[in-house]
Parts: structure tokens; C-alpha cells; sequence
């Protein structure tokens, strides 16, 4: 039996000269940290299909959650889907996450 891959892959990008944002995103799924992200690096997330799950991504910055995205996405099986999170130019305002082609 061949299994299927089914999630989401994410990227995270920082905005040129946020040389202080030194944590990691991190990504709750279902309101639970599934792990941290990578900047720069695609990081893939498996998800059970048919199934809403709401994505969180944020960091830390002085020890708080700071450029807060949220999302909601449901897949097929074998369906994976590609964001981007992006943080703004000011890191109290919310991120943004893109999806991808």
C-alpha cells in the first residue's frame, strides 16, 4: 500500500534589516506548536486530509508572540499546498502568509 503525502509546505521570510528578530516561527496547528520553522527554509507540515485545520504562525521577540498569521486550509489526500510567511516591516503588526503556485 503506497501512503500519500498530504500537508502544507511553508517558507518563512523576514523583511530586509530585521537583523534582531533571532527566534524561529513557530507553527501551531489546531491550536497546538507543531514545530518550529526555519527562515529562509521550506519546511513541510503532513496534515490529515478532509480535515480543517486553522495554522498559526509567530515569534518571539523580547519574549513575546509578535507578526502573528493565521490561516484555515482543508486538503485531499495527496495534496500538498506551498505558503510563505512574511514578517512586516514593523514586527508588532500582524504577518502575512501567501500561498504558492
Amino acid at each position: 500500500m503506497v501512503v500519500e503525502k498530504t500537508g502544507i509546505s511553508i517558507i518563512s521570510k523576514k523583511v530586509l534589516g530585521q537583523f534582531l528578530i533571532v527566534a524561529q516561527p513557530q507553527v501551531y496547528v489546531n491550536g497546538k506548536l507543531n514545530k518550529n520553522l526555519k527562515w529562509n527554509r521550506e519546511v513541510f507540515l503532513h496534515l490529515e486530509p478532509f480535515k480543517n485545520h486553522q495554522i498559526l504562525i509567530n515569534f518571539q521577540y523580547f519574549g513575546k508572540p509578535v507578526c502573528q498569521a493565521i490561516m484555515e486550509v482543508s486538503l485531499n489526500p495527496g495534496e500538498i499546498m506551498k505558503f510563505r510567511y512574511k514578517t512586516p516591516i514593523i514586527v508588532y503588526s500582524p504577518g502575512k502568509i501567501t500561498r504558492l503556485q
